[in-house]
């Protein structure tokens, strides 16, 4: 039996934009930290990092902004759509990943903001 619940398009809004806000900020957090000696220890970023350097690390960053935004606008869509149980659900998960990501974000943010105290 669908829902009447109609879900806000705003909280996805909010998310992906603190998701961008979160990731520019490991970006240039991990890039000063390795401007005074520090080392990445996310192997992807490291092999990143060896290929492109830091652009291409923020670029990829960015592309994963993209997706998810692409991702929360289809979500949104279709839950609007079809506000069914399951759709509703998938909505609620996509929500919650992106807090849980942006949190994961900024807490990196702040160990390499941390590490730089450190090593500064």
């Amino acid at each position: 039996m669908p829902s009447r619940y109609q879900p806000s398009p705003r909280p996805l809004v909010a998310w992906v934009s603190l998701l961008a806000f979160a990731q520019a900020a490991d970006v240039l957090t991990t890039g000063a930290d390795m401007s005074r000696g520090g080392v990445e220890a996310n192997a992807i970023v490291v092999q990143l990092l060896a290929v492109g350097g830091l652009g291409l690390v923020a670029f990829a960053k960015l592309l994963l902004v993209g997706a998810m935004t692409l991702a929360a606008g289809f979500v949104h869509g279709r839950a609007v759509r079809d506000p069914s149980q399951t759709t509703l659900a998938v909505h609620a998960f996509l929500w919650r990943s992106l807090q849980v990501s942006v949190i994961v974000l900024v807490l990196v943010a702040l160990h390499n903001t941390a590490l730089l105290a450190k090593i500064a």
